[in-house]
């Protein structure tokens, strides 16, 4: 099953100063994964583990018409 991806929300905090050298890496960890929305947390932190910013995103998932017959039809 193949669905796609919109965002549909973002909120994000700021708690560190950016990074001026060096690497961000972003981590991110599933909250919520249901049929249609799933929701996700982030941080994104510097090269020495320094927090930098916290965000959350809400994504919806649009299943095609055919692959929603098909879930509700098994």
């Amino acid at each position: 099953m193949d669905g796609k991806v919109c965002g549909t929300e973002v909120s994000g905090t700021h708690v560190a100063m950016s990074a001026t050298h060096g690497k961000v890496y972003g981590k991110a960890r599933l909250v919520y994964a249901g049929y249609s929305t799933h929701v996700w947390n982030v941080e994104i932190v510097g090269e020495d583990g320094t927090v930098l910013s916290v965000e959350r995103v809400t994504n919806r998932i649009l299943w095609s018409k055919k692959e929603t017959h098909n879930l509700t039809t098994n």
